[in-house]
């Protein structure tokens, strides 16, 4: 269970029970408030990349694994509700999500993953405006390297595999048919083992005033103390149409216990 403090809120972000198997029967069952296994998100920087705006989703699920080859492939598949529906649709279970990743390498990762419903995504789900005339599927790559001992090399892209119907998404008066998609690519250095830096290139199409056209921008990580670390960001986001461009320094500092 972890919870979370956010808006002057308290609130569970994640609460399942994990039962897994023997070595024999490599597979695992989740249950529970969670992550679903769409999406990989991973970066250097304190800001979310611009792939997890369009799909990370949290919510009650059951999510069924099997390792057919451990430590090499990652099988799994996830069930759950959802926070969108179809316009005149039953309550009910029936949104699904699965990924498969595979580490052909030790240091490096690649996967897909798939979605019966972008719009249950948290951020995005936000920005549905109508019931759905019907659930748009989305779908996704990503990769991990770690090269040479020092470079991390992170890469994702997101896309809904239809367009969402005039209406639908961002403006109750848009007029246009809209299937956004999202990437994200970054590089990280590190400089000593604790002094990191890292660049980001990101961005999206069909975005609206949500997600931003471009954004790029750099990081620096320090591990101060052991458990102790402060991060210093730079990010600049254009969005489409000269909506918006906005400049923003981050910093944070961090405790772990």
């Amino acid at each position: 269970m972890l919870f979370k403090y956010e808006d002057d809120d308290v609130f569970v972000d994640e609460g399942f029970i994990t039962l897994t198997g023997a070595e024999k029967i490599p597979a695992y069952l989740i249950a529970g408030k969670q992550y679903l296994p769409f999406g990989n998100f991973e970066t250097h920087f304190i800001s979310d990349p611009v792939t997890s705006a369009l799909g990370e989703t949290n919510e009650g699920a059951l999510v069924i694994g099997y390792r057919p080859i451990p430590d090499l492939v990652d099988i799994s598949v996830g069930v759950f509700n959802g926070k969108t529906d179809k316009t005149n649709a039953d309550d009910i279970i029936e949104n699904y999500t699965a990924r498969v990743m595979v580490t052909p390498l030790e240091n490096i990762s690649l996967g897909s993953s798939y979605t019966s419903n972008l719009a249950a995504a948290d951020s995005f789900s936000d920005e549905i405006q109508t019931g759905l005339k019907d659930y748009v599927a989305g779908w996704n790559i990503f990769m991990t390297a770690l090269l040479f001992d020092q470079f991390t090399v992170y890469g994702e892209y997101l896309t809904a595999l239809e367009s969402f119907e005039a209406g639908e998404i961002y403006d109750a008066a848009d007029s246009r048919n809209r299937k956004p998609g999202a990437w994200n690519l970054e590089i990280g250095y590190a400089v000593t083992e604790d002094f990191q830096v890292a660049l980001c290139y990101g961005g999206s199409t069909d975005g609206g005033a949500f997600l931003p056209q471009k954004r790029f921008g750099a990081v620096a990580n320090w591990g101060l103390l052991e458990n102790t670390h402060l991060a210093l960001e730079y990010l600049r986001t254009d969005f489409e149409d000269h909506y918006q461009t906005v400049d923003a320094v981050t910093v944070q500092l961090a405790v772990e216990f």
